[in-house]
């Protein structure tokens, strides 16, 4: 009888298998291409930003920095390296400013639509040179901006919402009510990632502005160390946004689901994330070969909203799978020890 139980338990033990990369990758793709109307929600996107109007605070931010890099230099000492790197950072923050379209705003993160051509600063398209609106006062354009990325934050709930009904096993309906809790519980997850943002940004900032009065080198190092402590505490919670749209969970309960399936299941969700990583800007720079005034361009947003989406898919599809893995390895455990 002993020996008939540890046989159940070594075939059980055998079918417990962890989500494989590059099958849930597969998967993603081929979802996508059955339901190739997910990808309508980043072409579109694409396609106002592309031709509709671009709104500018050149005339309002460029003095502003002209002036805090004066006084960056006025108080900087004789250092070369140092006086360089302010130069570089005024040359940075005017080409920032020459290419930032602010209409971007509504492509937001970690929840919302991806786009090609946010950020890109397109001069002219193949219908002329697009409308250039530069915005009255810097309060207007605030106001503007957080009112474009909560557009972006709704239509990312849709997104996600519409992404996560495909991979599910059984098909759900649009739901009114739930698509409704899956918005309100997004919105929630972003503010907390925003209030956590800001708690970690704040003294940092100040910390590696210290850094930067005293060295360059110190400034250097502080910045790549941060950013190493600050991966390693996001890459857990990457799975956020997913457990908030594929199981249904509060946005508290999200976050602890994904901080313990990445820590305690899924060591390999880093692998996971840099691969797609890779993948989507290695094609990135395809999608970017054609000029903004071309109507090849095109075709580049329609490749970049396939391997977004299908990639975004993938990762619901490896978070599933990660979810099932994990429940099936507390049962097993829960089961021998009643043995």
């Amino acid at each position: 009888m002993v020996k008939l139980k540890l046989m159940d338990k070594i075939k059980e033990t055998e079918k417990i298998t962890p989500p494989r990369i590059m099958e849930a990758i597969t998967a993603g793709f081929h979802t996508v291409s059955k339901h190739i109307d997910l990808i309508l929600f980043p072409i579109l996107i694409d396609l106002a930003l592309w031709f509709g109007p671009q709104l500018r605070m050149g005339k309002i931010l460029g003095p502003l920095f002209d002036e805090v890099n004066q006084r960056q230099l006025n108080n900087a000492t004789a250092d070369a390296a140092q006086t360089q790197m302010i130069e570089v950072s005024r040359e940075t923050l005017n080409l920032f400013l020459d290419r930032m379209n602010f209409s971007s705003s509504i492509s937001t993160f970690p929840i919302g639509i991806p786009s090609l051509l946010s950020f890109t600063g397109i001069k002219e398209t193949p219908l002329g040179t697009p409308l250039m609106i530069e915005l009255p006062s810097l309060e207007f354009g605030l106001l503007l901006i957080i009112v474009l990325s909560l557009i972006g934050i709704l239509l990312g709930c849709l997104y996600f919402g519409a992404i996560a009904r495909r991979i599910l096993p059984e098909t759900r309906k649009l739901n009114f009510f739930s698509s409704l809790t899956q918005i309100i519980q997004g919105f929630f997850l972003i503010g907390i990632f925003f209030l956590a943002i800001m708690a970690v940004v704040l003294p940092v900032s100040l910390l590696l502005t210290v850094a930067f009065l005293f060295s360059p080198a110190i400034f250097n190092f502080l910045f790549i160390a941060i950013s190493f402590v600050l991966l390693w505490m996001v890459v857990p919670l990457i799975f956020a946004p997913h457990g908030v749209f594929a199981m249904q969970m509060n946005a508290p309960r999200a976050l602890l689901t994904s901080y313990r399936l990445v820590r305690s299941f899924l060591p390999g969700t880093g692998l996971f994330a840099l691969i797609c990583i890779l993948m989507a800007s290695g094609l990135d720079v395809l999608w970017y070969a054609a000029p903004g005034k071309s109507w090849l361009t095109i075709i580049g947003i329609i490749g970049h909203a396939f391997i977004y989406t299908s990639l975004l898919a993938a990762s619901f599809i490896y978070y599933r799978q990660g979810m099932d893995w994990m429940q099936k390895n507390i049962n097993q455990f829960a089961k021998s020890i009643k043995i």
